[in-house]
């Protein structure tokens, strides 16, 4: 008899709740199957059926190894604490706690729930972690004690005891830099990539779709105040527009949103500081669509980056459009050489560039001003010769691990960090085993076994190849 999932009794309160967006979710579902057992990888997750539904409501990808997540108070201002009975016959059950908390999961590129049970839940957001809750977002390592973490299609983690430990060294920064420009979800209809559901046991509160792009805010007006989970937060109405594509046409949506306070603040405070204006400047920001059973709003809840320059401008265009070619392609590393590129950032400038305002700086007389932005975006995006490459933080979070690689973000690592992702594709291509066994780059593990790095690799691949998978489909 197949388990009893938690996806169970959500997909049922999903259907409660918008019957459409259920069905968009399973119709993604679908499609997601279809996808991974056409690579080969259906195996790899447990799938998760209901016995009312001929296709599938789920899957479940387990970790074993430590995985990173971020926190901020931008991030996990939606976090919440609620009690949670569980019935074992008619007339016996006892109350736990569920505690819901939204971060950016590393690994898989994507804002997700995690969900803390019984006194973990208590602790969400933990002690010890409010003072990490401030403006700078903070890097975790989430660490799996007896059992495996798991994390579900419906985008949720499960915590299952394991441990919380803050990162050492520069981590935090190149995660803030993973989130800012390699993290992008344009705004779409239905079940969308990033989207989380808070709920008690009886219903969901509410459905959170998160978009990550470029936006431009044309006006801010007046205040208000919004009651969600017993909390009250101050926001003022704006309009916007988010960059958006359809067909491989770029264009900007506009919108009327709100701003929380706290978020206004921080931008009145980088103008004052930076000697900036916010209407002559782009943002890098998140905006979620929070949804209720009875209305729907827009709120611009985090800031990645605010641009006010050229350079800033390339730096954000270049990573948005690296981004978007390996996501649509099937390499894991290799993302295209730099002619492709190129070519496809003047067509995302052309089509977007003239709505852009901003001032006038000394950056836009540098003559190779695509290079130097380009070579900012290290060790995320890395160039060899004429070809451009992903550093997947899937990867990033193994090789961290690594004596080797312990100054990873430093350029003087380059030609060892190359070597490593070219021989990811290789073996993405599917080359000969004793070809791998045999290649000069495992070398540069002395004292491990090449059969145990072999396989380490093949699944640090399945991985980005679920993990882009998810991108594509939802």
């Amino acid at each position: 008899m197949p388990g009893i999932f938690e996806e169970n009794r959500i997909i049922g309160l999903l259907t409660k709740f918008d019957k459409n967006l259920s069905l968009s979710y399973l119709q993604k579902i679908k499609e997601f199957r279809e996808e991974l057992e056409e690579i080969g990888l259906i195996d790899r997750l447990t799938l998760i059926k209901d016995p009312t539904l001929a296709n599938p409501i789920g899957f479940r990808l387990e970790f074993s190894d430590p995985i990173l997540i971020m926190l901020s108070h931008p991030l996990c201002r939606m976090h919440a604490r609620i009690l949670y009975p569980i019935e074992f016959e008619w007339e016996r059950f006892y109350v736990t706690q569920l505690g819901m908390l939204p971060v950016f999961f590393v690994d898989l590129n994507t804002i997700t729930l995690i969900k803390f049970w019984s006194e973990a839940a208590s602790q969400v957001p933990p002690q010890a972690l409010r003072s990490i809750l401030g403006k700078e977002a903070a890097c975790m390592e989430l660490r799996p004690k007896s059992r495996k973490i798991p994390y579900s299609t419906m985008n949720f983690l499960i915590a299952f005891g394991a441990d919380l430990w803050k990162t050492k060294g520069d981590i935090d920064e190149i995660m803030r830099s993973y989130m800012k420009y390699s993290y992008w979800t344009v705004p779409k209809p239905g079940f969308s990539f990033s989207t989380h559901l808070l709920h008690t046991k009886a219903s969901i509160k509410y459905v959170l779709k998160v978009a990550k792009t470029l936006c431009l805010i044309d006006k801010i007006s007046s205040s208000t105040k919004f009651r969600i989970w017993n909390r009250t937060i101050k926001v003022h109405k704006i309009r916007i527009r988010m960059l958006t594509e359809k067909n491989g046409n770029f264009f900007f949506l506009k919108r009327e949103a709100y701003l929380p306070d706290d978020v206004l603040r921080e931008l009145l405070s980088i103008e004052e500081r930076d000697k900036i204006s916010i209407k002559e400047s782009f943002l890098n920001a998140i905006v979620l669509e929070i949804k209720e059973k009875r209305r729907s709003f827009e709120l611009l809840s985090i800031i990645s980056d605010i641009g006010a320059s050229y350079f800033e401008l390339v730096q954000t265009l270049i990573a948005y459009t690296l981004m978007r070619t390996f996501n649509l392609s099937d390499n894991i590393t290799f993302i295209c050489n730099m002619d492709q590129l190129k070519m496809s950032f003047k067509n995302l400038l052309t089509q977007i560039g003239r709505y852009i305002r901003l001032p006038s700086t000394v950056s836009e007389k540098v003559e190779n001003i695509f290079d130097i932005a380009l070579q900012s975006l290290y060790p995320l995006f890395v160039v060899k010769e004429e070809n451009v490459y992903f550093l997947h933080p899937t990867v990033f979070n193994y090789l961290r691990t690594k004596p080797q690689f312990a100054n990873i973000s430093q350029i003087k690592d380059k030609e060892r960090l190359i070597k490593i992702l070219i021989f990811l594709e290789k073996m993405n291509a599917k080359v000969p085993y004793m070809e791998l066994y045999l290649d000069e780059t495992l070398e540069m593990f002395r004292g491990e076994s090449k059969k145990e790095l072999l396989s380490k690799f093949f699944s640090l691949i399945r991985r980005m190849k679920i993990a882009k998978l998810l991108q594509r489909c939802f």
